[in-house]
């Protein structure tokens, strides 16, 4: 593989400690997962396969859930016999790259014998390529971009836990709502 951005980089230190888990990896409000895990999970809970950029015009596979919904998501996952490794970002701690530092705070074990996936990650490493094409800048003005920002949004806002969001995270959501809605103040 090319040399990865200092994120991708982490994602790939704490994941080879835990091949045969899930690896949930926080970034910011989100809890993404990347390559073969993304593939697993979006089936797994019916996400959308996203693609991020990692630099160089290449891309990978992801998919992600909000932060108020990381616990009943993770348990979906564990309930068809994954194991999941949860890495959080800790708030104040740093890596010599200046990105935040994650590490697993909480694993998710199956009560069914588990899927070993160690094996199936390697492979799908060994005959991976990152998808080329040309990185797109967002137009947030763009009424399809804008479109799928808000379903994005309206899916948020439908997996939030109210019992277990904070009322930060549901501003948070809230304000992306009004920012991506505009002018449109009879929608929110």
């Amino acid at each position: 593989m090319k040399k990865q951005k200092p994120l991708i980089k982490q994602y790939f230190e704490l994941k080879e400690k835990h091949k045969d888990y899930i690896l949930m990896f926080q970034v910011g409000v989100f809890y993404q997962m990347y390559y073969y895990d993304a593939q697993v999970v979006s089936e797994l809970l019916g996400l959308q396969l996203r693609k991020r950029a990692i630099g160089d015009h290449r891309f990978i596979p992801m998919c992600g859930v909000p932060e108020s919904s990381l616990l009943q998501s993770a348990q979906k996952i564990a309930d068809c016999g994954y194991q999941v490794a949860i890495g959080k970002q800790m708030q104040g701690e740093w890596n010599e790259e200046r990105i935040v530092k994650r590490v697993i705070t909480q694993y998710i074990k199956t009560e069914k014998e588990p899927h070993c996936i160690a094996k199936q990650w390697e492979q799908y490493l060994s005959q991976y390529q990152c998808e080329q094409g040309e990185e797109q800048k967002r137009k947030p003005n763009a009424k399809g971009n804008k479109q799928g920002q808000m379903e994005i949004i309206k899916k948020e806002l439908m997996q939030m836990d109210l019992g277990t969001t904070t009322p930060i995270q549901a501003l948070t959501i809230l304000y992306r709502w009004k920012k991506e809605c505009g002018e449109c103040d009879d929608r929110v």
